[in-house]
């Protein structure tokens, strides 16, 4: 079943919509490299998220951010959904995990929207500045640093 993910428009339905447009043929192909390194990574977890990987790119590159950025968040958050409250979508620990998305593309592409404008945006370029910021940001506690 991961054959289809190497074909830039299976992955990206988008590309047939111009979301790309003006992007070399180079560039969907890192893309679609990008996003079966994702596949495997979180497959190697058994991880729900698996059939996510082309969203989590996606919606990175819409975005600004780093394509590692959100995988990373659900790691540590969720263990990549393998415990996260059910029904949500949310394996970010978003609202301590109990805000709940439609689907997980849907948790993905508001998440990833809502870091780029209220971190990123903002002048927060690393971990180690979002950390602090969105970890039990009233009570002072400093979670150690997360790496990508």
């Amino acid at each position: 079943m991961l054959y289809s993910y190497t074909d830039p428009e299976v992955c990206f339905p988008r590309l047939r919509q111009g979301f790309f447009m003006g992007k070399t043929t180079f560039v969907h192909y890192l893309i679609v490299v990008v996003t079966f390194f994702f596949i495997l990574f979180l497959a190697l977890f058994n991880s729900p998220l698996v059939y996510s990987a082309p969203d989590f790119v996606t919606y990175a590159d819409q975005n600004g951010l780093d394509y590692r950025l959100l995988p990373a968040i659900a790691g540590v958050e969720s263990t990549f959904a393998k415990n996260y409250i059910e029904g949500t979508f949310n394996a970010y620990g978003w609202g301590q995990g109990t805000i709940p998305f439609d689907s997980w593309a849907d948790g993905i592409a508001k998440i990833s929207s809502k870091l780029r404008s209220e971190y990123i945006q903002k002048g927060a370029s690393s971990l180690e500045q979002i950390n602090p910021v969105s970890l039990f940001p009233k009570s002072g506690f400093r979670h150690p640093p997360l790496t990508i």
